[in-house]
């Protein structure tokens, strides 16, 4: 299922003291920055937006600000020049940390920045640059340092944030940045997986299933006893009772994992706390992954793996993964017999596991149907 609203496209200068303005294509674009250190979910979504300005400056160098968290999505990105850390959590946080990064931006003399992430603080870092040309969305303070505030917030249920991010580059001459978002692995993290795959038993294994319990908030997360079953039913059908199932989690994700494989007869294998690049390449090798709406079904869905993604209270219009093979399950009113979505309240709970199973079906089927 591929969900993509429309955007519409339109720019609003605002004046900076002291700044020339410079016009699209006055000069050449040497080195761009894009600032994105939040969320492993955000850099899925901005993988397009750096595909698009690699297609429109070939020779460029362009760096990505990133967070210690969301840095392995971009590894090995072939349009990504270089990862910038900036770990405004830890030891980057606070002013000093920020001032410290806003120095050392601007030694690097880019052209051109481009604030993905729209809050006070990437605004502050866009204008410490010393760009010429900074872009970034209206509405936030420090926008007025924007050289390019696009203006119009969000609007529930209006646009995919590829499109939101498509619309940024467009204001420093990049387009056609409205594409599914690929994640690309290494070779050796590939022979690391099928390594993994066979010392844990899965080399006789008619299908591997995958679940990822964790998502960042506990309103977005479906019962673990229910994906454990669904999932022990999901390889009844897909591995003819020879499938396995991978339990995926984070660092304090054990609990939940361990509630997944307490709940799937047996047939489960814990694959929590990995490294998240070897998560990644574990992943790339399920038939199907069950997934709450977190990071880890975002990098399923670029990985070109069929997945089920169950969501609660998000916008499902703007965070939907974009891959044909995945598929939304939520208790709205967009299906027959489908539950009414509480103002305010996650219903995520009252998600029926038939649901869940025959929409991994369906995923399966239809990427075989591709395949």
């Amino acid at each position: 299922m591929s969900i993509c609203g429309s955007a519409a496209r339109g720019h609003r200068a605002t004046a900076c003291p002291g700044v020339r303005h410079p016009p699209a294509g006055a000069h050449t674009i040497e080195r761009i920055l894009c600032i994105r250190p939040d969320g492993l979910g955000d850099m899925v979504c901005a993988l397009p937006t750096f595909a698009a300005l690699r297609d429109a400056y070939p020779a460029t160098h362009i760096a990505v600000l990133a967070s210690p968290l969301n840095a392995p999505i971009i590894e090995s990105d072939r349009n990504v020049s270089q990862t910038i850390i900036y770990d405004r959590r830890g030891r980057d946080r606070g002013a000093r940390g920020l001032a410290a990064l806003a120095w050392r931006l601007r030694r690097e003399r880019y052209d051109a920045v481009v604030a993905m992430r729209t809050a006070t603080y990437a605004n502050v870092v866009a204008a410490a640059s010393g760009a010429g040309r900074r872009v970034g969305y209206a509405g936030k303070p420090g926008s007025r340092w924007l050289t390019h505030a696009i203006a119009g917030g969000h609007v529930r249920g209006s646009e995919h944030e590829i499109i939101r991010n498509a619309r940024l580059v467009d204001a420093v001459g990049a387009t056609s940045a409205d594409a599914d978002p690929v994640v690309r692995l290494t070779d050796g993290e590939g022979a690391w997986a099928s390594e993994w795959l066979e010392s844990n038993g899965f080399e006789d294994a008619g299908a591997a299933v995958g679940v990822h319990p964790g998502a960042s908030t506990s309103d977005k997360r479906y019962p673990e006893d229910r994906y454990g079953r669904a999932a022990s039913e999901v390889c009844d059908e897909v591995g003819e009772g020879a499938a396995r199932v991978i339990v995926f989690g984070g660092s304090r994700d054990s609990a939940r994992v361990e509630a997944v494989i307490a709940a799937a007869r047996g047939s489960a294998v814990r694959a929590d706390a990995l490294p998240l690049r070897r998560m990644m390449a574990l992943m790339a090798q399920v038939d199907v992954m069950l997934v709450n709406d977190s990071g880890p079904m975002h990098i399923a869905a670029a990985l070109g793996v069929p997945l089920v993604a169950v969501f609660g209270p998000s916008d499902h219009v703007r965070w939907m993964p974009r891959a044909e093979t995945a598929i939304l399950v939520a208790p709205d009113a967009s299906r027959p017999g489908a539950l009414p979505s509480r103002p305010g309240k996650s219903n995520v709970h009252e998600v029926p596991r038939h649901w869940v199973v025959e929409a991994a079906l369906q995923a399966v089927e239809r990427a075989g149907s591709r395949g």
